[in-house]
């Protein structure tokens, strides 16, 4: 397995959504870094390791398909409890994570556009229906600043209030209790 491709496609994060730790940076020592990442498997290159699947290949089973970039403590959470951290849920992290480094890149986010960006990522994976509606409305009302808060309004009373459609987001978002999804 490639560890610096899969360092490098979810831009030094873990690919957990929910954690999104960096997981280097820079040494004392001016020609060394710090690592915290794991390149982890998703399905197990041996038979007695969490996920593994018998019907893989022994190539794939070692191949960057099968891989995904971890911080030590996500890496190990998810080795420790299989029957939750189960293939698809692992692949959808990776998923997500490449496409945020993407987007990052395409769009040269700040740090905190990028969060907001991740934010959206994981609204789409929990809501998918919610945000269509939203991205119609925002493109009958091009220019319009804060396009969500007619949907939210509509949607069980969320809206109206002093702060804008991205707080209101957030606030969604984070209130819906975390799944390992």
């Amino acid at each position: 397995m490639e560890f610096l491709v899969l360092q490098l496609h979810v831009g030094y994060r873990c690919s957990n959504s929910a954690c999104r730790q960096l997981t280097s940076g820079p040494q004392d020592d001016p020609t060394k870094a710090v690592n915290l990442g794991v390149a982890a498997h998703i399905t197990a290159a041996s038979p007695d390791g969490p996920r593994y699947d018998p019907a893989l290949p022994a190539d794939d089973r070692r191949s960057t398909e099968n891989g995904i970039w971890l911080c030590q403590t996500c890496s190990k959470l998810i080795d420790n409890d299989p029957q939750r951290y189960v293939v698809d849920v692992l692949r959808r992290w990776k998923s997500i994570s490449e496409a945020a480094a993407l987007r990052s890149l395409e769009t040269r986010l700040s740090s905190s556009d990028g969060d907001d960006e991740l934010l959206f990522l994981r609204l789409e994976q929990l809501m998918p229906d919610l945000l269509d509606e939203m991205r119609r409305d925002a493109t009958r009302a091009p220019g319009t600043e804060n396009a969500a808060d007619g949907v939210l309004a509509r949607h069980r009373g969320v809206g109206g209030g002093q702060c804008g459609g991205r707080l209101r987001l957030r606030s969604l978002a984070t209130s819906v209790p975390r799944s390992p999804s």
